[in-house]
């Protein structure tokens, strides 16, 4: 991804991974799962509704109560792997033109809006829906606005 504000963004991301492997490695995993989730419900609900917030509440607790250590640890070597393929090209992507739909909550803070710009740029001609809210967890928590946008994504297509 280019840009260099986007490509700062996601090595802050990565480092923040770093960060929390080594505090899985220290901390209970009891406890471990319990900021996880007191992270997530601050940061991410902001803008929410009640039923929304509650919605994430059980949600976030479901996925915590299956959530075992090694997984946790593949999902961190998982994305700091994403550092493999920062130098992409939209060249890369060119087998996929106007075959993308890249749906972008505007309110997503996990990616800033260079990296948003970044994807975009790199897609060559996607379909972009942003106006849509919910963070970074919109698809969990508007489903069935996300149902909604994939399905005429492909009734226009077929």
């Amino acid at each position: 991804m280019g840009g260099d504000e986007a490509y700062g963004h996601l090595k802050k991301m990565m480092e923040n991974q770093k960060k929390s492997k080594r505090l899985l490695s220290v901390l209970p995993f009891s406890l471990f799962k319990r900021l996880m989730k007191w992270a997530v419900m601050k940061k991410k609900t902001d803008g929410f509704t009640q039923r929304e917030k509650s919605v994430m509440e059980e949600l976030c607790g479901a996925m915590l109560e299956l959530l075992t250590k090694p997984y946790e640890y593949h999902m961190i070597d998982f994305l700091c792997d994403a550092e493999n393929y920062f130098g992409m090209t939209e060249q890369d992507f060119a087998r996929w033109d106007d075959k993308v739909l890249l749906i972008l909550s505007e309110d997503d803070t996990t990616f800033n809006q260079a990296c948003k710009d970044s994807l975009i740029a790199i897609m060559p001609h996607p379909t972009v829906v942003t106006n849509l809210t919910g963070g970074h967890l919109a698809l969990m928590v508007r489903l069935e606005r996300y149902a909604e946008l994939v399905t005429e994504y492909i009734r226009e297509r077929t």
